[in-house]
């Protein structure tokens, strides 16, 4: 994927108080960093006892004043994150995050950069669409051809590179299709034949 210069600087998502974690013990409340229909991840704080790979938090999450008892499995330990798997009973919290996906991503509005301040890559045309809360999509076709793209929203990241080699950040699956397809949709220019092979690309990868 070819270099954007200093205006490629990647913005954490910060979620606001529509989102809310609360360890139930300690009454200690963690800021999320990133949130998927199958977990989250949080950052590591001086209240909570240390966390081990294994280790299993009870945690009360908010999202849009619907409270949710939750069970979080520690899947990694890092020293800016700590990362989940959320067990909840009937699975409703798939069901939650997923309606608070669409109401965030109904909200955002992706803007195109100014096709003359892109550096030009090699081959192709580049197109860089961005919005307020900085979350992004980026990609490179050739005569309605894609060739590379990369994408961010809330807190995930998934990037393919020209020939076919793909790299994400975060948990992946087909429901997170649908939120990228609808925040792709969001840029009112952007070619619908280009959108299709972004989502089939993504269908294709989800399926993987």
């Amino acid at each position: 994927m070819e270099k954007r210069g200093e205006l490629s600087e990647r913005v954490q998502v910060k979620y606001s108080g529509s989102l809310l974690l609360k360890e139930i013990s300690s009454e200690t409340y963690l800021e999320i960093v990133n949130i998927s229909s199958g977990g989250l991840s949080f950052l590591p704080s001086h209240k909570l006892q240390k966390l081990s790979i294994g280790d299993c938090v009870h945690a009360l999450l908010s999202i849009n004043s619907v409270e949710l008892k939750i069970e979080l499995e520690i899947r990694n330990v890092r020293d800016n994150a700590i990362g989940c798997l959320v067990k909840s009973k009937d699975n409703v919290f798939h069901s939650y995050v997923a309606d608070f996906f669409k109401g965030e991503i109904m909200a955002m509005r992706l803007v195109r950069i100014k096709d003359e301040i892109l550096n030009r890559p090699i081959k192709g045309m580049a197109h860089w669409y961005r919005c307020k809360s900085g979350n992004e999509l980026y990609f490179i076709e050739e005569k309605g051809a894609l060739l590379s793209f990369y994408i961010k929203l809330l807190g995930h990241e998934v990037r393919m590179e020209d020939g076919g080699r793909y790299s994400v950040n975060g948990e992946f699956s087909l429901d997170y299709t649908e939120h990228i397809e609808r925040f792709v949709r969001s840029a009112s220019d952007i070619d619908k034949n280009i959108v299709n092979q972004i989502v089939e690309k993504l269908e294709q990868l989800s399926i993987d």
